[in-house]
Parts: C-alpha cells; sequence; structure tokens
C-alpha cells in the first residue's frame, strides 16, 4: 500500500472517530457495522426484551411535566454542566472537580447501545446522563464514570446503566443489562472476593429506580410543593467495589421553593426535592427557572455537587472548542 494510500486511511479513522460522538449524523456518514435492520433481531419497536418491559412497566406512575420530552433537547447539542463535587474516602472529605452530560441519543432498541442506524433501526429516544470525575488522594487519584440512558418520554424509566472505576489498584465495571428475560447486574471486578458474575435484579419493584438516575430524572417533575412520589431506590454503583445491590424503599418530595447559592456564591431560586429513603435522605435543589439545572444535591457519605457553570455544546465537534 502507497504513503499515500496509508495517508488517506488513517485520515479517514480520525474523522469517523472525531465523529463517532455526534447526535446529527448524516445517511451517508462511515460506519462500522451494518445496519441494525439489515441483521437478524428478535427487537420489536418498544423495546428488546422481558427485562426492559418489566423495568419499563414499573416506572409507570411517574408524575412528569414532559421536560424530557421538550424541545429543549433537539438543538442538536448537549448540555455540559460543571459541578464542586466532594466525597469522603478513607475516612477524609475529597473535594473534586465533577462534569456531568446530558444529551438527547437514539438508542438500538435490540442491542440497547446508540444507534449507527437511527434512520434504519428499530430506536427509542434515550436521554443520556454521564458523570465523570477524578478524586484525588493522597497517594493516587480515583477516576469514575457513569453512563445512565433513560426513557426521554419517561425519565424514571431506566434503559442501560454503566459504571467504571479505574485506579492505581485495579478497574472495576458494571453494566445493568436488560436485553434478556430478566433485569441483570454484571460485573467485572478487581477485587478476590468479588472477581466476575451478575446479580440477580427480576424481582425490580414497583417505582425502581437508579440513585444515578435521579441526578436528572428529578428535573422533569411536574413541581408543585407537597407532591409525593413513591420511588425504591437502587444503591449507588458509581464505586470501586462490586458489591450485592440493595433497594431502599421511599418517596420523592417536593418539600419548598427556597434560595440557595452556587459555587460561585451567585442565588438561584430552587424547588427543594427530598428522596427520603428510610435513614437516608438525598436532597436534589432544582432550578424553578428552565432547563430546571439542578444546581445543589446532597447524599450520603459525603457527597455532595454544587453548581460551578454550564453550558449547551456539541462537544464532538472539533471545530467547536470547549467554551470552559
Amino acid at each position: 500500500m502507497s504513503t499515500t494510500t496509508l495517508r488517506g486511511v488513517a485520515l479517514a479513522a480520525t474523522l469517523t472517530a472525531a465523529l463517532a460522538c455526534s447526535t446529527n449524523r448524516t445517511a451517508d456518514s462511515p460506519r462500522a457495522q451494518t445496519p441494525a435492520a439489515e441483521v437478524e433481531s428478535s427487537a420489536d419497536p418498544g423495546g428488546s426484551g422481558a427485562a426492559l418491559a418489566r423495568v419499563d412497566g414499573a416506572a409507570a406512575g411517574w408524575a412528569s411535566s414532559g421536560f424530557a420530552a421538550s424541545s429543549h433537547w433537539d438543538d442538536g447539542k448537549a448540555e455540559v454542566v460543571r459541578y464542586a463535587g466532594t466525597r469522603s474516602r478513607y475516612g477524609q472529605r475529597r473535594d473534586f472537580e465533577m462534569t456531568v452530560i446530558h444529551v438527547k441519543e437514539e438508542f438500538d432498541a435490540a442491542k440497547l447501545v446508540k444507534s449507527d442506524w437511527p434512520e434504519r433501526a428499530e430506536t427509542l429516544q434515550v436521554i443520556k446522563s454521564n458523570v465523570v470525575f477524578s478524586m484525588p488522594t493522597e497517594n493516587y487519584p480515583y477516576n469514575l464514570s457513569s453512563g445512565t440512558f433513560m426513557r426521554r418520554d419517561n425519565p424514571s424509566s431506566l434503559v442501560k446503566l454503566t459504571t467504571t472505576s479505574h485506579e492505581w489498584c485495579g478497574i472495576t465495571t458494571k453494566n445493568l443489562d436488560l436485553r434478556g428475560d430478566t433485569p441483570a447486574l454484571k460485573y467485572r471486578s478487581y477485587f478476590e472476593s468479588e472477581g466476575e458474575g451478575e446479580f440477580d435484579l427480576s424481582e425490580w419493584p414497583e417505582g425502581g429506580v437508579a440513585e444515578e438516575q435521579l441526578v436528572f430524572a428529578v428535573r422533569d417533575l411536574k413541581f408543585e410543593e407537597g407532591l409525593k412520589v413513591p420511588v425504591t431506590v437502587l444503591s449507588r454503583q458509581l464505586e470501586s467495589h462490586a458489591r450485592t445491590p440493595t433497594w431502599r424503599p421511599g418517596e420523592l418530595v417536593v418539600v419548598d421553593t427556597r434560595t440557595v447559592k452556587d459555587a460561585g456564591g451567585k442565588d438561584h431560586e430552587v424547588w427543594h426535592v427530598e428522596a427520603r429513603l428510610g435513614g437516608d435522605t438525598l436532597s436534589y435543589d432544582v432550578g424553578v427557572a428552565a432547563p430546571h439545572l439542578l444546581v445543589r444535591f446532597d447524599g450520603t457519605e459525603g457527597a455532595s455537587m454544587v453548581l460551578e457553570e454550564a453550558t449547551r455544546w456539541a462537544y464532538w465537534d472539533f471545530s467547536k472548542p470547549s467554551p470552559f
């Protein structure tokens, strides 16, 4: 192969990678595989199997304002927000910066991954919620990320959840798989006592949601003081261990409106929402004005998020550098 040809192949690969996150690919964009519609599949327009249908059915009672389904998410951009984050680790409070990305995506309804062929495959629209941060310690940082995917027409209905933790000791990954007959949390851990396997979540409860899911889902609530929504919250999966998941029954309560400060000291009028889960309380301060940004979150074990800055940005477009 000539040098010129090799350079051409390299350039094509680079462009393909740069376009990989784009939400508005054209029909003739490069693809890496056969379109899903041309592969034999048991998928139907509503989902990939019994597990997904079970989780969707359990979430039917959500009190939605329609925010997730609104045109706000149709401008071809992502919402990118930076937060001042804290967590406790090794008995100390750890401060760090975290990034949260929300964007509309088309999901292949059988594979439950972002569709390369949304115009030709059976798809469902989701809101992707990615959380990424690096938490320092005295010796090395913990790098954690989660990807939570919710139905756009009902963000209390979970479609997929993936988390990863990597640091100098090793890597742990977890994936909530809803492609089969029953929900299962599959994991690979570097700890001997955990190893590799899956947790059976076939007894998915009514009102079942993931803790990671609520970072976005609470913004879709039909805010009204005193509103109560029954929920059962899956234990936090954005961790370096793959421990047996647990459920905490309780309710989401829209308590009141109040004024809170962001990380820069600016005042925001917010709805104060609490997830009251037995002895645990997760609190969410959500902007009264659209787009109802999460201004502050306080959770268990010293976890918190405080808004620093936000923008709408096509972060996959390398002709548009970061606005931060």
